[in-house]
């Protein structure tokens, strides 16, 4: 399996480094513990995100892991599942996702978020890796931008950077369980991000997992470009080999890939219910996606009045 990661962290974003770091201690009970929340210094921010180094920024994706999930299509029948390009990324709900731009070590990535419906009205949903590299000596990113219904280039609602990153105690502990976390952006030209969008995902917690689901990302490996892509499908399995405790990944069929990390995930009432996180290096096209049980929506409490 490969996660969407970046490549050289001191934890490989896939099931194998995961094994392999000692995750054997880890438990639910950090995840419910107060959340880290970083305060970024964005001066410059704008200026330094020009067309060339976004053109650079390559997808937060892992080494190829050489674990992978022999027999999983005999146990699980791959369910149809349908997966385009978004034919026009500025109507709802597709307009409350957007494209990150992030610095990490000095190098420049790229990953996917989503809007989230909050009081502040600043408030922005994606993949914990996406904000921090895991366990305890993880780093949070800086030079984080947010850019809702960004296709091929083009950016309709401009561009928001964020001024504090959101993790649980359980991700900062390498919990893959709690790959999720929050983005509290600065307003642009005087208006936040829900009010500019004029649209946002309703937060929603603990939601069924069987049922339809709907992933909006950005996926930028092999046929893919810059443009807006989603994923329709239905359960495919929970993932339940992950250690560490914590609910199960939420896997459905989808062949999107790094890049989409971090993107939302549509419950069948139009809640956001998950995250993508990572795939399988062999297998059926399948995308695994964070579930947001209560961790996450304890998080979201303590996040949604910031802005």
């Amino acid at each position: 399996m490969r996660m969407f990661h970046r490549q050289g962290s001191v934890v490989a974003f896939a099931i194998a480094g995961l094994l392999a770091f000692a995750l054997s201690a880890a438990s639910p009970r950090p995840a419910a513990a107060a959340p880290l929340i970083h305060k970024l210094d964005q001066k410059g921010v704008k200026k330094f995100w020009t067309k060339q180094r976004m053109a650079r920024a390559i997808p937060l994706d892992a080494p190829r892991s050489q674990l992978d999930d022999p027999g999983i299509a005999a146990r699980h029948k791959l369910p149809k599942y349908i997966s385009q390009p978004v034919p026009n990324p500025a109507a709802t709900p597709f307009r409350t996702a957007g494209k990150v731009y992030l610095q990490l070590d000095k190098k420049i990535y790229v990953c996917s978020a989503s809007v989230v419906k909050a009081p502040s009205r600043s408030l922005v949903w994606t993949a914990g890796h996406c904000l921090r590299d895991p366990g305890r000596h993880g780093k949070f990113a800086s030079k984080w931008v947010f850019i809702p219904a960004f296709d091929e280039g083009n950016s309709p609602f401009g561009g928001f950077a964020a001024k504090a990153l959101a993790v649980t105690r359980g991700w900062a502990k390498g919990n893959q369980h709690y790959d999720f976390g929050a983005a509290v952006l600065k307003k642009a030209n005087g208006k936040s991000v829900q009010r500019t969008v004029g649209a946002a995902l309703p937060f929603g917690a603990n939601p069924k997992y069987k049922q339809g689901w709907t992933a909006i990302g950005y996926p930028e490996e092999k046929r893919w470009g810059k443009n807006q892509w989603f994923c329709a499908s239905k359960l495919y399995k929970r993932d339940r080999r992950i250690p560490g405790g914590g609910p199960d990944s939420i896997g459905i069929g989808c062949d999107m890939n790094g890049g989409a990390s971090g993107g939302p995930w549509l419950t069948g009432n139009g809640r956001l219910g998950a995250v993508s996180s990572y795939i399988y290096r062999k297998g059926p096209d399948a995308l695994y996606g964070t579930y947001l049980g209560s961790a996450a929506k304890k998080l979201y409490k303590r996040v949604r009045d910031k802005g």
